[in-house]
């Protein structure tokens, strides 16, 4: 069987984009988060050099220090018109995670895409053994599992080189549920992270973003650019292509992150992939723009 199935070969050949991420110590550290209500899985991945981040905490612990005051995130949902300092640090928290070296990427994946392939490749993990699990897991909670992991190893195989090492955090508690599931899950990614690779990666390790220091702050920006994705594709649905979106109706918050995503120049790179399945069967990933103006 094939390790990649039909529906994510096609988000991986829309990804030829990306290019090896420079790093000065050979290290990547990803942060994860997602959305799954609506029409759309969201997958929010950043990939960035670890040495790139040293600026980036320094920044981190001066909006804690004087903007929240407290050890709390800029998280999407907080983001309400209560939440004064919250709504204060996402401007800083925006501008910080721009100078970061690396790529966001946000995958939103229709419903209906990963259906017939989930349960293919779900089977295939229990009656074949090629990844054996230790730990009792519903339908739910695997075929998310494996999703974030195809999609991860995609991405991480676009954007190292031989021999990088990987660190990933996860904000995961939605996934890993009862004790010993985040192993399983860490031996998920690494299977196919190390498969899907065409160059041998070095260590490769996975972690819940709040057992690090600044891990909920480093995925709290998949966080917010899954958030105004969300926004952003509630009328996907209902249009032809291309989409165009009355940002005047959606949250502020919203608008205001779009207008962050669509700044150039910067050392982070953003994309936008949207994975269709078309009425003959065929499927399509392609590249949106996430701004104001698309």
């Amino acid at each position: 069987m094939e390790v990649v199935p039909a529906a994510f070969r096609a988000i991986h050949e829309s990804l030829t984009t990306l290019s090896p991420i420079q790093s000065e110590r050979n290290k990547l550290l990803v942060g994860w988060d997602s959305r799954d209500d609506g029409d759309f899985h969201l997958d929010g991945f950043l990939c960035v050099d670890e040495h790139s981040t040293i600026e980036w905490i320094a920044a981190q612990n001066l909006i804690h220090e004087r903007i929240l005051r407290d050890s709390r995130t800029v998280k999407y949902s907080e983001l309400r018109p209560s939440a004064v300092r919250t709504q204060q640090a996402l401007a800083p928290t925006l501008e910080s995670a721009g100078n970061l070296k690396g790529v966001l990427v946000v995958v939103a994946t229709d419903k209906a895409y990963l259906r017939e392939d989930g349960i293919i490749l779900r089977k295939s993990i229990s009656n074949e053994d090629w990844i054996k699990l230790t730990h009792t897991w519903t339908e739910n909670q695997l075929d998310r599992a494996l999703r974030i992991s195809i999609l991860h190893s995609i991405i991480c195989s676009r954007v190292s080189s031989q021999g990088t090492n990987i660190d990933t955090l996860l904000d995961e508690d939605e996934i890993v549920q009862k004790e010993g599931q985040g192993k399983d899950l860490a031996k998920i990614m690494d299977f196919f992270i190390q498969q899907v690779s065409p160059h041998k990666l070095g260590t490769c390790r996975v972690t819940r973003d709040k057992h690090e220091p600044h891990g909920k702050d480093f995925t709290t920006i998949a966080d917010l650019a899954v958030g105004a994705t969300f926004e952003y594709l509630k009328e996907v649905k209902s249009q032809a292509w291309p989409i165009k979106i009355d940002w005047a109706t959606r949250p502020q918050k919203s608008k205001f992150i779009a207008d962050w995503w669509k700044v150039d120049g910067q050392p982070l790179q953003k994309i936008l992939l949207l994975a269709n399945r078309e009425e003959s069967g065929s499927y399509t990933a392609q590249q949106l723009k996430l701004s104001p103006s698309a």
